[in-house]
């Protein structure tokens, strides 16, 4: 289930400056960590379809013990800092687990790292509800950079070790790369 505010869908359909999406699993923070943690397994030995995994997380949901031991990437510091010394309008643009406690786990950690006002966060499973010309989405899934592009934003691929930009060294370089070649258009 998507929850889109007015406020969002404003957001999604404004056309002005650019604006940046950041994904948060896979590009601000470390999901794949903290999943293989909870499964008492290397990180390089996780993957999203363990079906054992969702039902751990669910419990460490529920006991509110998942999302706040998320650790945020270092090199998102370097993203975010672009962003900021450009003066670039941004957002979180992240997809809910299967369970309801992500909408308000996420939410949570969002805050505790920036700030109890920050309220640049738009959940929903459509990230290409948001799409338009001026519209730069940061993500690590390809499917979701691919509807997204479809629907007439651009899309940035974040090189992980689960898509097909996984040979692509310092990550964080590449996408300010790409970033900059868009947002100086």
């Amino acid at each position: 289930m998507s929850i889109l505010t007015k406020f969002q869908m404003r957001i999604c359909i404004r056309m002005s400056s650019k604006i940046v999406f950041l994904d948060m699993d896979g590009v601000i923070t470390n999901f794949s960590k903290r999943a293989a943690e909870l499964m008492g397994i290397p990180e390089s030995e996780w993957t999203k379809s363990d079906k054992n995994f969702w039902k751990k997380m669910r419990k460490s949901e529920e006991a509110g013990e998942f999302w706040p031991k998320l650790e945020i990437y270092p090199e998102a510091f370097f993203i975010l800092d672009f962003l900021r010394d450009n003066n670039i309008e941004w957002y979180i643009l992240t997809s809910p687990s299967l369970s309801p406690h992500a909408y308000f786990g996420k939410a949570q950690w969002l805050k505790n790292m920036f700030g109890f006002h920050f309220n640049n966060i738009i959940i929903t499973k459509h990230k290409h509800f948001c799409a338009a010309p001026d519209r730069i989405l940061i993500d690590d899934t390809y499917s979701k950079i691919e509807d997204f592009e479809k629907a007439g934003g651009i899309g940035i691929l974040y090189p992980r070790r689960w898509n097909k930009n996984k040979d692509i060294k310092n990550g964080h370089e590449y996408v300010l790369q790409e970033l900059d070649k868009h947002v100086r258009v």
